[in-house]
């Protein structure tokens, strides 16, 4: 039996006296009442967000029966529908009725994982699908949004992984970066003047930017435009006692590939649990940074708050002396085998 739902949410929009009414309608078969009370109150949620973002919206936001239509197996705690809904409200607010190019697709993907990173903060989790994709597994302890954290999306994309475009992939990472250098109150300045008026393109963006923010951009944007690769790495680091009974650190940080006229933040972590934060310029081949502590080195790490996101391989930007053992690991491993070992023993029975 399908089930209707009509959200009805009052957007204050600046350009109008009376807020318009958007009207929603989703056709999903054989959802339970409180499953579709929780989808109602965040596509309520997520039309708030997304109309006050970017103004204006559109009074009717059209989803696709398609996009949205339930799984055999499906969980609440995943917010896949969720996760559906709104970024089709968000494709319906940055491309409409026209032809998507990657610009425009990355602008609409990046749009909808803010709405779901402010509508379900510690509401979902990470869903993994096995066996075809049949069998869904909750990873309770991958939150998606943690609570009380900001804005900024932990993911930037929430569709199908092997549908994601690599142009649009790479657009998703510039507006991560450009979100972390300016902050989202000002990279959601911009882009709501993008869409006011006026063709919507990177030039564009990079002047609205300019203007508001009084920030020179053309390091990233150049950096961008150049379409090379960008790829920092700790290459090398050491940390050995000396004569003096103190102990010498060397951290050597290498960019392979080209890089941005900017410099990047470098992370030593000592024993003791003291840090250093020290700057390397972007431009530089490779640079060595030397420390002299009473405590060992144990982690470096060149751009450790992942502010770089065009940065093409993060896993070769930390380096670890002793790591220690991730309780956390393996307690997800210990989890997940003993799911797998009921999920095996149910679908035995049903065989």
């Amino acid at each position: 039996m399908a089930c209707s739902i009509v959200a009805l949410a009052a957007c204050a929009l600046s350009a109008v006296a009376q807020p318009p009414v958007i009207d929603v309608v989703i056709d999903l078969p054989g959802l339970s009442l409180p499953r579709i009370t929780r989808i109602n109150r965040t596509v309520t949620d997520g039309a708030h967000l997304l109309a006050e973002w970017f103004p204006p919206a559109p009074r009717i936001l059209r989803v696709s029966e398609a996009q949205v239509r339930p799984r055999w197996l499906e969980l609440a705690r995943g917010a896949s529908l969720e996760h559906a809904i709104l970024r089709e409200f968000a494709g319906q607010i940055w491309i409409g009725e026209g032809a998507p190019d990657a610009f425009r697709t990355a602008l609409a993907e990046y749009s909808a994982a803010m709405a779901i990173h402010q509508t379900l903060p510690g509401g979902h989790v990470h869903v993994e699908r096995f066996f075809n994709g049949a069998i869904p597994y909750p990873v309770r302890q991958v939150s998606l949004t943690p609570r009380g954290s900001e804005v900024r999306p932990r993911l930037r994309y929430f569709g199908p992984a092997d549908t994601l475009d690599p142009a649009v992939d790479a657009w998703l990472r510039f507006l991560a970066t450009l979100e972390r250098y300016l902050g989202w109150p000002a990279l959601q300045q911009a882009l709501a003047a993008l869409r006011s008026g006026g063709d919507i393109t990177p030039p564009r963006l990079h002047a609205l930017l300019t203007e508001q923010t009084g920030r020179e951009l053309e390091w990233l944007f150049s950096t961008f435009d150049r379409k090379v690769r960008v790829d920092y790495a700790v290459v090398a680091f050491s940390s050995a006692a000396s004569a003096s009974g103190r102990f010498e650190t060397t951290v050597r940080v290498e960019r392979r590939g080209d890089g941005p006229a900017h410099s990047l933040p470098v992370l030593v972590r000592f024993a003791d649990g003291s840090e250093i934060r020290d700057r390397v310029d972007g431009r530089d081949q490779e640079t060595v940074l030397r420390y002299d502590s009473v405590a060992p080195a144990r982690l470096a790490s060149v751009d450790p708050d992942a502010f770089l996101m065009l940065d093409a391989d993060r896993t070769n930007n930390t380096r670890t002396i002793e790591a220690p053992a991730d309780d956390i690991g393996l307690r997800l491993a210990f989890n997940w085998m003993s799911w797998l070992q009921d999920a095996m023993l149910a679908c035995t029975a049903l065989i």
